[in-house]
């Protein structure tokens, strides 16, 4: 790493001012192109440190192989966020210790648009990680109480925060192109993208808030396979008498609209 911030420590001088003249558009045609090159050299540098921020999150989430589109869209990624931040980079600290945190990031945006959960949810779970770590490295035993305490959030939203890393754990990137593996035709793609908001938009307007937040929960985190009334309890919290009558509930609803789905 250190032939790394040699050369940041060689180019920033002049990349900061190329940065400048780009931001009062001023760059000439020659320094634009003199710009790319220096960026995607800089970039080439410290590319492999990114992608090994991005297989320890595929790893956290239990995935072994990851799709050929997915490696090039985080490289598309990253290389935006290195972009976007390149000119701020003070040369004081090391290349991988400033652009950690803008990576993660990236990548966080990346996962939260591919799984529809909110970014600041994303960014919320990550801080439960590290909390998790701290004690997981103390070799110490933690309860939701201690952790809502470190991450100063109330204990039912880390209790629910911790339902919604369940689902991104269940990510699978390989099947994130599983829509272009069944071989569907760009018409097939936007009719299935269509219908599934349909039915979000269904779910939404015909149920409670609290049926609605209770079926996402169920819907997302177990997929509703075969699950009992116990298992519904524990996933979303409410007792199993109360969880069964919310369902029927729900069912009753939309059950003639979700049916193939269910």
């Amino acid at each position: 790493m250190g032939n790394v911030k040699d050369l940041f420590i060689q180019y920033m001088p002049r990349v900061r001012i190329l940065y400048l003249e780009e931001e009062e558009k001023k760059l000439s045609t020659v320094e634009k192109e003199e710009l790319y090159d220096l960026r995607n050299l800089l970039f080439e540098s410290i590319k492999r440190y990114g992608f090994s921020l991005v297989h320890e999150r595929i790893r956290k989430r239990g995935n072994r192989n990851v799709h050929k589109d997915v490696i090039t869209e985080m490289q598309g990624v990253l290389f935006i966020v290195f972009c976007e931040r390149l000119g701020k980079y003070n040369t004081a600290f090391s290349p991988t210790t400033y652009f950690k945190w803008w990576f993660y990031g990236g990548i966080s945006q990346y996962i939260a648009k591919e799984t529809g959960i909110p970014y600041h949810t994303i960014q919320k779970i990550e801080k439960l990680e590290k909390a998790r770590q701290k004690y997981e490295k103390a070799g110490l035993p933690y309860t939701i109480e201690m952790l809502a305490e470190d991450v100063g959030a109330k204990e039912e939203t880390v209790r629910n925060d911790l339902l919604v890393e369940r689902r991104i754990q269940r990510v699978d990137f390989d099947r994130i192109y599983s829509v272009r593996d069944e071989r569907l035709t760009p018409e097939e793609i936007v009719i299935e993208k269509e219908r599934q908001e349909e039915l979000q938009k269904l779910v939404r307007g015909c149920l409670s808030e609290l049926e609605y937040q209770f079926f996402y929960k169920l819907f997302y985190v177990d997929a509703i396979e075969s699950i009992s009334y116990r298992k519904m309890a524990r996933s979303t919290g409410y007792r199993p008498k109360t969880a069964k009558e919310i369902w029927l509930s729900i069912v009753d609803k939309i059950k003639s609209n979700i049916r193939d789905y269910l």
